[in-house]
């Protein structure tokens, strides 16, 4: 096993308080970039959350479950992470109620990141009656963050959100991920 994924293991499960700095800001920007890859622009998963949110809980799961990680290569380590988003999403769909419990066959599109199907009447409705809910929550928030999650659900990038706003792109991100938490609360 490489040495520095050794002390990343360590420093995650808390057994080393050496600061693995590099490797955890490395791991963060994958975890993020996975996480995007796992959610396409026309996922419902989206009017609740985003990738960065799934980057975080991604994250934690990662921190919860490195000791079940067994293998000793980066790739390996890379391939855990990655089953763990996918695991991540699933549950977060359940959770929004946007995944119906079917068979394995759905289990295992989601791991070779086919489209889920979403063609059903049912699905559109329920669909439609989330994203009223979401827009009445939507009125309950302070400024600015209803207008960062408005610009937001239109798919603005997060550059002009806070062009608009007047914020750094940053400031922009944060507002817009205090939204999000806030209408999970009032969900």
């Amino acid at each position: 096993m490489p040495e520095d994924l050794a002390t990343l293991l360590q420093s995650l499960a808390g057994v080393s308080r050496e600061p693995a700095n590099a490797e955890l800001l490395d791991l963060r920007d994958r975890i993020h970039s996975m996480s995007r890859k796992q959610m396409s622009h026309d996922d419902g998963l989206r009017l609740v959350m985003d990738s960065e949110d799934l980057a975080q809980d991604a994250l934690l799961a990662l921190v919860r479950g490195v000791h079940e990680f067994r293998g000793k290569t980066w790739g390996e380590f890379f391939a855990f992470s990655r089953s763990l988003i996918e695991r991540q999403k699933i549950d977060l769909r359940r959770h929004h109620g946007r995944e119906k419990r079917t068979s394995h066959a759905e289990s295992s599109q989601c791991s070779s990141n086919q489209a889920l199907d979403t063609d059903s009447p049912s699905v559109l409705a329920s669909g439609k009656e989330d994203r009223q809910k979401l827009l009445a929550l939507l009125e309950e928030l302070p400024e600015p963050k209803r207008e960062a999650m408005r610009m937001r659900l239109q798919s603005l990038d997060y550059e002009t959100i806070a062009d608009k706003l007047e914020m750094s792109p940053a400031n922009a991100r944060q507002t817009v991920s205090r939204a999000i938490r806030m209408l999970r609360e009032l969900w």
